[in-house]
Formats: C-alpha cells, sequence, structure tokens
C-alpha cells in the first residue's frame, strides 16, 4: 500500500444522529487522493458460521458489525473531518477544497486458522470460494486477512534491495 498521508485514530468531529464521535483507527490518503478508510480488528475475529442443519456457511455476526462500522465511515464528508488534528498543509488544503473523492474502506480482520469456526469440518476448497464470494460483495470494502497481509509485505521485503555505506 502506497499512501502519501496516512493518520492513526484520525479525528473526526461529532456526526448527526450519533451519540460519540467517530474514530476510524486509520484514515490514509493515496497518491490519486483517494481516502481509504481502514479499520483492523482482532485476527481471531471469525469470519464465517457454519449452519450443519442447512449445510450452509454464513458471514459471522462480528464481521457484519465490522463492515457495517467501516460503511459508517464511508458516509463521512470532509467537513466531519477534524482538519485541526492534521498537520501537513498540503493535505488540509486536500480537505478544504474538496479534492478528495471516492472513499474506501479497508478491513483487516482474522486469520486463516480463525476464518470458521470447526474449520476441519470443511474443506479448504469450500472456505475458499466463500472467501472470494465476501470479497467481491462489497464494492467499497476491500476485506483483507492478517495472513494476506504479511504475506505481502514479506513479499515487498523480499524485493527490496538495502544498501548500507559503512563510514570508518
Amino acid at each position: 500500500m502506497s499512501y502519501k498521508y496516512f493518520a492513526p485514530q484520525a479525528s473526526f468531529k461529532k456526526l448527526e444522529g450519533y451519540m460519540q464521535e467517530t474514530r476510524p483507527d486509520f484514515l490514509a490518503i493515496d497518491l490519486y487522493n483517494n481516502i481509504d478508510i481502514i479499520e483492523i480488528k482482532h485476527h481471531q475475529t471469525p469470519l464465517f458460521v457454519y449452519e450443519g442443519g442447512r449445510d450452509s456457511i454464513y458471514p459471522s455476526s462480528d464481521l457484519t458489525k465490522s463492515i457495517y462500522q467501516l460503511t459508517k465511515y464511508l458516509d463521512l464528508k470532509s467537513e466531519y473531518i477534524n482538519i485541526s488534528s492534521i498537520k501537513d498543509t498540503y493535505i488540509k488544503d486536500l480537505f478544504n477544497s474538496d479534492k478528495l473523492y471516492r472513499p474506501k474502506g479497508v478491513l483487516i480482520v482474522s486469520s486463516r486458522n480463525y476464518i470458521l469456526r470447526d474449520m476441519e469440518e470443511q474443506s479448504m476448497n469450500r472456505i475458499e470460494r466463500e472467501i472470494k464470494k465476501l470479497k467481491t460483495t462489497y464494492n467499497n470494502v476491500d476485506i483483507l486477512l492478517f495472513d494476506e497481509l504479511l504475506e505481502s509485505l514479506e513479499k515487498y521485503v523480499e524485493k527490496m534491495e538495502i544498501t548500507f555505506d559503512k563510514k570508518d
């Protein structure tokens, strides 16, 4: 992921109709001025629940809550962002000029060992199909497993060439 701005716990103003201030885990702006709102949940959060009577796999309530929380953040307009908490003047100007567009959500959740309760009873092919179905269900939300994030970072680090100048 390449972002020109990345803010942990970016402050948002209180939204009308909500009792508390909204506070996503991260707010990021990519090279094309697209906003990504990133939510991170626990790696042990199950994505799916199995119902044996119907031999069906459904999204877990934890996953559903996380997605709805994230989509609430995607409804935000730039006037709800607490610009005073942003130090970078270029980013402040982007928010003030409304040049930011296309908010997208990124949900980092679960890991392969916790995708489904009683996973040993299900084939990995079926679980992989359910994950693909889940990832294509939401237009503006990317769902990323912790394992996928770590694998991506490992590949990135492998491709990096790091050199050090040793000065005597």
